[in-house]
């Protein structure tokens, strides 16, 4: 089984003066990155690649009151506790990357807390082709391309297991509207048990 990894509880970025500090981050190693992700009006931390650290946004606004969760997102990436990320890192010690973001709340003077930005530095072709009734559309350069449900009724996105086998949290590449991180069924098994405020674990049709 595949799960979707997400968080309904959006916070905005906070103290920062670019126009749209999610869009304007550079990544660590520009070199490997598919021309694909370099487009502009691109959040970078939803390619699947690391960022540079000193580009990420260093502050959210926690506006909702009350406790703050423990998992709370931006633009589809999350931003977790040292729970979430420790549990991330029993399972896939040293793959993915967490950048501190402190966390403020109004009628506080300092910030309420520090999370990290969770960049899932896994890409994975997790679709299962023969099972999966999106359609199959190519991109711009004609030589790769994404899957698209647009005017199909009812259409089916599988993912597969034999795909994903060995693999825990992950970013598909080429599935555009789900950008939060799949992961497996041992992982989202384990997060549940964690009970993770904010977290969302959704089983996804798998073969």
């Amino acid at each position: 089984m595949v799960y979707y990894l997400s968080s309904s509880i959006g916070s905005p970025i906070f103290n920062d003066a670019r126009a749209k500090p999610m869009t304007e981050m550079s990544y660590a190693n520009p070199s490997e990155v598919h021309p694909f992700a370099l487009h502009s009006n691109t959040v970078q931390m939803k390619q699947g690649y690391r960022v540079d650290p000193a580009t990420a946004p260093k502050a959210m606004l926690y506006e909702d009151g009350g406790r703050l969760p423990d998992i709370i997102s931006n633009q589809q990436v999350l931003v977790v506790c040292d729970r979430f990320r420790n549990l991330v890192e029993r399972f896939e010690p040293g793959l993915h990357q967490f950048i501190p973001v402190d966390i403020f709340a109004p009628g506080h003077d300092g910030p309420i807390g520090r999370y990290h930005w969770f960049v899932v530095c896994q890409r994975l072709d997790s679709v299962d082709r023969d099972e999966t009734t999106f359609k199959w559309k190519l991109d711009y350069t004609g030589e790769s391309g994404f899957w698209s449900n647009r005017d199909i009724e009812d259409a089916k996105l599988v993912f597969s297991s034999s795909k994903t086998a060995g693999h825990h949290i992950w970013k598909d590449p080429y599935v555009l509207s789900l950008n939060c991180g799949f992961c497996s069924a041992a992982f989202g098994d384990a997060a549940l048990n964690e009970g993770f405020a904010g977290l969302n674990v959704t089983p996804r049709a798998t073969v």
